[in-house]
């Protein structure tokens, strides 16, 4: 792929995402007219670690960015661009419970892998994999639910609260 098309992509994309060549620019750390350059294919070698910086800002796919057969938005980015910050933590968590990664993949499944045997993967629909996400967010918000109330009624009886701190503490000793 040449320049000019790297460009052109380039250009695709920002419209795409109604960014402004300030917001790549800035997000980035570069010129205004470092990224104008890129778009009109006037960088004559455009580096490799400023291409996947702009992907990263644009919220592409870099393989896409350069010319390859594959979709302009990754799948797994643009699922992590639409979670809040707690969609992200519950991940986060059953990630390191778990032991796993879970990259999606582009034709719409999901890649288990677990960490202690990386060479076996486990494929799942994303809808399986959102489905069994769900039920085990819903079962911890659950549970944890419980807990609260629980310890909201501890809090009106001293000697239970007292006896919980006395093996608190007999536990933190071993």
């Amino acid at each position: 792929m040449n320049v000019k098309e790297i460009g052109e992509r380039i250009k695709q994309a920002r419209l795409f995402r109604n960014y402004t060549l300030d917001d790549i620019a800035q997000d980035i750390g570069v010129a205004k007219s470092t990224i104008q350059r890129y778009e009109k294919g006037l960088i004559a070698t455009p580096k490799l670690p400023v291409l996947q910086a702009i992907a990263h800002s644009l919220q592409i796919n870099s393989e896409w960015l350069l010319g390859q057969d594959v979709p302009m938005i990754d799948p797994d980015i643009e699922y992590w661009r639409n979670q809040t910050e707690q969609d992200i933590l519950y991940h986060e968590f059953l990630h390191n419970y778990f032991n796993y990664e879970s990259p999606y993949t582009l034709d719409g499944n999901v890649d288990i892998i677990i960490k202690s045997d990386p060479n076996v993967t486990y494929r799942v629909s994303a809808k399986e994999y959102d489905d069994f996400y769900e039920f085990l967010r819903n079962r911890i918000d659950n549970e944890f639910s419980i807990l609260k109330n629980r310890a909201k009624k501890t809090d009106t009886e001293p000697e239970t609260l007292e006896a919980l701190r006395s093996v608190y503490k007999a536990h933190k000793k071993r």
